[in-house]
């Protein structure tokens, strides 16, 4: 799964710590790409896309005899 997500008027510490938030959930979530550019209305402030890619493992089961990864 795909997600992508737009932040506006943001300081350099919060896309950090948002970075950091992520991490904690590797493998199963990762941020594929970022990119970075100062607010137009606030150049101390920036605006970032983000995409973020995510996964899940489904349980063996019957008719799903090999656990595959979706995603």
């Amino acid at each position: 799964h795909n997600l992508q997500v737009n932040v506006r008027q943001a300081s350099l510490e919060k896309l950090i710590e948002f970075d950091t938030l992520l991490k904690t959930f590797y493998p199963y979530i990762t941020l594929d790409s970022l990119r970075i550019s100062a607010s137009g209305t606030n150049p101390t402030l920036l605006d970032a896309r983000i995409i973020i890619t995510s996964f899940e493992l489904r349980p063996r089961s019957a008719s799903n005899p090999t656990p595959a990864a979706h995603p």
